[in-house]
């Protein structure tokens, strides 16, 4: 189930760079250790403003995300500004 759910944030972390972000770099890291798996996602696209995307009720994919790493027991963080891109840190216990 772990990796299902992994693949499933990846595939739609890769999915909004490609419909809104206008990257030109994405980075992917996922890393495993004795008791966590790690997921780092970086671009360099537009960024945009955190708060506003998860008031927002029609914006599903983040709070989708977020309910996928916390079902699984671990944690979803994400941090963008406007011109800068942004990046994402899922953590989830092994």
């Amino acid at each position: 189930a772990t990796e299902e759910h992994l693949f499933r944030m990846v595939q739609e972390l890769l999915s909004n760079i490609l419909r809104h972000a206008n990257a030109e770099d994405v980075t992917i890291e996922l890393k495993r250790n004795i008791d966590e798996i790690y997921l780092y996602v970086r671009d360099n696209g537009d960024g945009f403003d955190v708060n506003e995307k998860l008031k927002n009720k029609t914006s599903y994919g983040l709070k989708t995300l977020k309910e996928r790493a916390e079902e699984l027991g671990g944690t979803f963080a994400v941090r963008s500004k406007k011109g800068e891109g942004t990046y994402v840190i899922i953590r989830l216990p092994v």
